[in-house]
């Protein structure tokens, strides 16, 4: 009998600071190669993506109706991260939005987290992440995390059955 993965991790919403948040992701997540944006990002983010940006598929599929926003497939590496944190002064509160709306944080084809309305919403982390790197994630953020209760049907292929 095939052993069942392990339930996602869930962290609870509230990170709200893009500044931090991106900040964190090299030494949380240092084994991450690719990052994916969906949305209607600001012209100066947009930049940013366009600058970094890394041919191929965008592996979390599609999660906004209708297909109004663009998506941006990324190579995740420190300096990308840091360009991504500096932009994260402009837009954090009710304005973060201008990061783009749905992120994902991949390491070749494994995706480590999907986070569907990024900075408004909780978010899910893959399974079999030790618990270490997911309290490294939302401990600075005074944010609770444990494991998913729930299977989600966004563009995450994170789930917890």
């Amino acid at each position: 009998m095939a052993q069942q993965a392990p339930r996602a991790w869930d962290i609870d919403k509230g990170i709200t600071d893009p500044e931090r948040f991106f900040a964190l992701l090299p030494t949380v997540f240092p084994q991450a190669t690719l990052f994916f944006v969906e949305g209607s990002p600001a012209k100066d983010v947009v930049r940013c993506y366009k600058q970094y940006a890394n041919p191929g598929p965008f592996l979390p599929g599609k999660d906004a109706f209708l297909g109004l926003s663009w998506g941006f497939r990324c190579s995740a590496s420190p300096a990308f991260f840091q360009a991504l944190s500096e932009l994260g002064k402009r837009y954090h509160d009710d304005d973060h939005r201008g990061i783009g709306d749905h992120l994902s944080l991949y390491e070749g084809d494994r995706q480590l987290f999907h986070w569907h309305d990024s900075f408004a919403n909780a978010f899910m982390l893959d399974g079999s992440l030790p618990e270490s790197t997911v309290a490294a994630l939302a401990k600075p953020f005074g944010c609770r995390y444990s494991r998913v209760r729930f299977v989600g049907e966004s563009g995450s292929s994170l789930t917890s059955a």
